[in-house]
């Protein structure tokens, strides 16, 4: 089964859906099938996607960990890169993204209060 489910209307717009069990990670052979999603996305001048997930309880874990603890370096150099250019294309697309979260989302989000002094 793959791990992106792509719908579109006839207005155009995509439905990007996760469904990589359990949790939307992202490991090398969901960001291959991520870049090429993108690519058709692209080609077929699509106005508009959204990226949402299968899962009623979960968007994406994100990274998968299994791809960064202890990699064989061969095949983390191809993650890594594969990782970058899914971001690349998402961030340099022509078409509108937006994402629609209806569960849990892991982040690394943080704010810091700072005060300037005169």
């Amino acid at each position: 089964k793959p791990s992106i489910d792509l719908k579109v209307d006839s207005d155009g717009v995509a439905i990007l859906n996760l469904q990589r069990p359990p949790v939307n990670s992202f490991n090398l052979d969901f960001l291959k099938e991520m870049s090429h999603t993108l690519d058709f996305v692209e080609k077929n001048k699509i106005t508009a996607m959204i990226l949402t997930s299968a899962f009623p309880k979960v968007f994406s874990a994100g990274l998968d960990i299994k791809e960064i603890y202890k990699p064989d370096a061969v095949r983390f150099k191809e993650f890594w890169s594969t990782l970058q250019e899914v971001w690349m294309k998402l961030f340099g697309a022509s078409f509108i993204t937006a994402a629609a979260i209806n569960a849990s989302l892991v982040t690394n989000y943080s704010t810091t209060n700072k005060t300037r002094s005169s």
